[in-house]
């Protein structure tokens, strides 16, 4: 390859990898330090550091004592203040959800040695959203603390307030489920992305292109009203699916979901339509496995490559399904032997 050639290829992989960064979702945290009289701390050193990755965010007060970090990813953080002739003070357990700017309001440093230090975990009335959009959201725990016949992660927005699910069943995960969905009375304006793409067919707007089994969602977030002119494309309420990142340490897990008839009561109209022996007629078939594996961790070499295991994580999974369920009985005229010989002299209207 030419020197040229070797150029444009580099400037190609550095546009595609420009435009992957730019579909990431991010949140922002906002906070302040003063001492014991009040008064701001100028030019304290501040570290936001995400649970789980280890990555560390490094930013200083301003002459206010204010804080910022304008773009950081989702997750749980512990912010971290170290000012000369103060003691350090850290805040653990801070949640900051997606698409979401979130304040920690005032940290008060009193008087000591940085070697001293204070831990306290977030008092969840301190810590509030920054900005006034209306907006829910549905976590990873909660998703594994709550059964779901269906595993379809559509399934779980009728559970936030102002969400309404008009489907009467959902078995198997739906491309086209997210139809179903009325948000503070809105049905056909929603827009539904994940990871910051959208993920909706253009020609329809109600049917997703993609849908992650909800054992790689890390959050599940709508805003309902009063967001940001950045969020567009439609006019109504966006849905937004943050999908799971590895962290610094292995982990991973695999089930089996089993579902079968021989666990189902029979219908009462099956109780009471007997079969020519004179038995209850049998349960329709009903036969669903799912199986589903996750894997996520770092990407590392010992004593070679990221070290620290702070920089490079990977995280994989997949669902299949395999079902057996047969269409519904139904009812079907079949010609009488008079009929099929041409006399219809006896044939009668068949209600």
């Amino acid at each position: 390859m030419t020197l040229n050639g070797i150029t444009r290829a580099i400037l190609a992989l550095t546009l595609c990898c420009a435009g992957l960064f730019g579909q990431n979702v991010t949140s922002s945290l906002v906070g302040s330090v003063v001492d014991q009289k009040g008064a701001p701390v100028v030019n304290a050193p501040v570290t936001l550091a995400l649970v789980g990755t280890g990555y560390v965010y490094q930013g200083t007060t301003d002459r206010r004592g204010d804080f910022s970090f304008p773009v950081i990813v989702a997750g749980t953080y512990v912010v971290t203040v170290k000012a000369p002739g103060y003691r350090s003070e850290a805040i653990t357990d801070i949640v900051v959800l997606a698409q979401e700017q979130r304040t920690v309001g005032k940290l008060t440093l009193e008087p000591g040695s940085v070697t001293d230090s204070h831990v306290a975990a977030v008092n969840p009335a301190e810590t509030q959203a920054a900005a006034p959009a209306q907006s829910y959201a549905i976590t990873s725990g909660d998703i594994d603390s709550l059964t779901q016949k269906g595993r379809d992660l559509v399934g779980f927005l009728h559970l936030l307030p102002g969400v309404v699910d008009s489907a009467t069943v959902r078995n198997t995960p739906d491309n086209s489920g997210i139809g179903n969905i009325t948000i503070v009375g809105n049905s056909a304006a929603i827009n539904f992305n994940i990871d910051g793409v959208t993920d909706l067919v253009g020609s329809s707007n109600q049917t997703a292109q993609y849908l992650p089994n909800i054992d790689s969602i890390q959050e599940i977030r709508v805003l309902e009203s009063s967001y940001q002119a950045e969020y567009g494309r439609n006019a109504g309420p966006v849905v937004t699916v943050i999908t799971k990142s590895g962290t610094q340490d292995l982990h991973g897990s695999a089930s089996w979901n089993h579902r079968n008839q021989e666990f189902n009561a029979n219908s009462w109209a099956n109780n009471h339509m007997l079969t020519p022996s004179g038995t209850a007629t049998p349960r329709d078939y009903y036969r669903y496995n799912v199986f589903t594996y996750a894997v996520g961790g770092p990407v590392y070499i010992p004593k070679v490559a990221n070290i620290e295991r702070k920089k490079l994580f990977f995280f994989l999974s997949q669902e299949r399904t395999r079902q057996f369920v047969p269409a519904p009985s139904q009812l079907t005229y079949v010609p009488t032997v008079a009929e099929r010989g041409g006399d219809f002299s006896q044939t009668f209207t068949n209600v």
